[in-house]
């Protein structure tokens, strides 16, 4: 089974559509949307505008955990809008660990997270992900909301405090999406971050998810290509210590062609290692810029995934017949180029198969 993978993991990585026909689909972590709410009102997102209903209750993810697991899912990853906002979401967490994944992870954007941190140590959360775009000023006008920059700081240093305490092994670890308005305020913010005793990893501006169509992304991107090059200069250079290793050269090198409008050609992965649910049960084949391929109120999530639908589906996200978006840049370049960054990119983690993952955000 071993070889298996690797082997699979070799030809997802040559790009070539029909050697993928012999790669199985095999989800190995899934991203689990648990609320369309959000109490934030970020100038990059529309989630704020939501009012949400009839999402899945405790007992409906509680099942759709099991049934996870039993495609061999081992990692989840709890997004929104805003997951703190459930006010299950401690009940949600322990679910999911009682049923067995290796890794729970929380992406939140930390204004309730002052009230919910000790809820997210004692359920056992295993990684804390906290959205701050910039330093004070900067931070909060993105985010739309004046006293979040401090809320967000103070819930990760209680966070923290609270799981030396309990002797529980959280990491913490500060998101930023690269724009325009914090691009000189980076290595600033990595800063702030060692002294939260938090990690620190970015995002790319995305227009083509749902929640992030019709806001004005022209006015945020990093137009100036020597701003561009001064801020991967320094992550290049945070690379290379062993100490404070965030990223793989690999993922650098694309994020910053990226940003000059460099668009190499990367075969996307997801639909091989991902597997997505919305916060009504809609199925996502790794990936949310498409729609869903069926529902876990309707359908067990083994015969979606066993349809020849799902299948064209995943081959044609593969050669990229797709609207496209910017998750390209982390998992998929690691993909592209597994072989090198096995052997090149020491304590880096790669969400490819179980047995090859290490993980992708190394703590600082």
């Amino acid at each position: 089974m071993r070889i298996k993978r690797w082997l699979e993991a070799y030809l997802l990585s040559l790009g070539s559509p029909n050697l993928v026909k012999f790669v199985s689909v095999r989800p190995s972590a899934s991203e689990i949307r648990v609320t369309e709410n959000c109490n934030s009102r970020c100038m990059t997102c529309n989630a704020w505008k939501n009012r949400s209903v009839n999402e899945l209750t405790t007992a409906e993810f509680k099942n759709v955990f099991f049934q996870l697991r039993q495609l061999g899912v081992d990692c989840v990853v709890f997004t929104g809008g805003e997951p703190l906002l459930r006010h299950d979401i401690g009940s949600i967490i322990r679910e999911a660990k009682l049923v067995g994944f290796n890794e729970v992870m929380l992406i939140t954007n930390g204004l309730l997270l002052e009230q919910k941190a000790p809820v997210l140590v004692e359920s056992g959360l295993d990684r804390l992900l906290v959205s701050i775009d910039g330093m004070e000023a900067t931070d909060e006008r993105i985010k739309g909301i004046p006293t979040h920059f401090k809320r967000a700081t103070q819930g990760i240093a209680i966070a923290n405090r609270l799981a030396e305490k309990e002797k529980v092994d959280l990491k913490t670890v500060v998101l930023t999406t690269l724009m325009r308005p914090n691009a000189e305020e980076i290595p600033m913010l990595i800063d702030k971050c060692r002294s939260l005793g938090a990690s620190w990893y970015f995002n790319l501006l995305e227009s083509n998810i749902r929640f992030f169509r019709n806001t004005d992304m022209a006015s945020l991107r990093i137009e100036s290509q020597e701003a561009i090059d001064t801020l991967f200069d320094h992550l290049s250079d945070l690379q290379k210590s062993p100490s404070s290793r965030y990223f793989c050269y690999h993922q650098l090198n694309y994020a910053r062609d990226y940003l000059k409008g460099k668009n190499r050609f990367i075969p996307c992965v997801h639909g091989y290692i991902r597997i997505n649910i919305g916060a009504h049960g809609e199925v996502y084949s790794g990936c949310f810029v498409l729609e869903p391929m069926g529902n876990v109120r309707e359908e067990k999530l083994s015969h979606i995934i066993s349809t020849k639908r799902y299948r064209k589906r995943i081959e044609r996200m593969y050669v990229r017949n797709c609207p496209g978006c910017t998750n390209l840049w982390g998992e998929q370049v690691i993909s592209k180029h597994i072989v090198s960054h096995i052997f090149h990119c020491q304590g880096i983690r790669t969400a490819l198969f179980p047995d090859l993952r290490q993980k992708q955000i190394a703590t600082a």
